[in-house]
């Protein structure tokens, strides 16, 4: 009976250990995925990289109408040649109430663009706000009117004298608007006089074509 006894016991102890596994949670664990989270900026390839507070994700276009620089070597083309024009001033006084505007793009007298101002009499001076300077005479070069601005720019008002030669660099944002090239442009003075009290200024253009 003793043995039966301890028999059974063992029986139920062992009853009792599988009923409390059954109890428990007994299937295979199955590991998660850890939850995403968004890469850092140091992550990022470069070309990914957020732009910083403030800044714009794109560079602004560039200026077309930027001036930039003119190269002295580039292939220069005639514009136009041996143009004659003559430009009377309103009135010896030489101020902005008696001037007239010589438009170098055409050329012309009294032009919607006014690119130099004759003023004056006796003999008068030139005025304009484009880079110029005075150089060797009318048969000058594009890369000697270039060298010239650069470094012996003219300065202004000039005083009219027959025979000289100033070349003018046009603007080049002008010109876009206007649907034309900017230009080199030689100035050669060949009279001054005056009648009537009016100044008259007698001057032959020639122009280049900036590539």
């Amino acid at each position: 009976m003793a043995v039966i006894a301890l028999v059974l016991s063992v029986v139920a102890v062992a009853v009792a250990v599988l009923a409390f596994a059954r109890s428990s949670d007994g299937s295979p664990v199955v590991a998660q995925p850890a939850p995403a989270t968004a890469p850092t900026t140091a992550s990022l390839p470069r070309s990914q990289e957020p732009p910083p507070p403030g800044a714009s994700a794109e560079a602004p276009a560039e200026d077309p109408g930027a001036t930039g620089t003119i190269d002295p070597q580039g292939a220069f083309t005639r514009a136009y040649q041996d143009e004659r024009l003559r430009a009377e001033s309103p009135g010896c006084a030489d101020n902005g109430n008696y001037q007239v505007a010589i438009d170098l793009d055409l050329p012309q007298v009294a032009g919607g663009g006014v690119d130099v101002r004759y003023s004056g009499c006796n003999p008068g001076t030139i005025q304009s706000e484009l880079q110029q300077a005075e150089v060797s005479g009318p048969d000058a070069t594009p890369e000697e009117c270039l060298d010239k601005i650069r470094t012996q720019p003219a300065s202004r008002p000039i005083p009219a004298a027959k025979d000289l030669t100033l070349c003018f660099r046009t603007d080049k944002n002008r010109a876009l608007e206007e649907a034309t090239t900017q230009k080199i442009v030689f100035m050669t003075i060949t009279g001054v006089t005056s009648a009537n009290d009016r100044g008259i200024l007698n001057i032959t253009l020639n122009a280049w074509n900036v590539p």
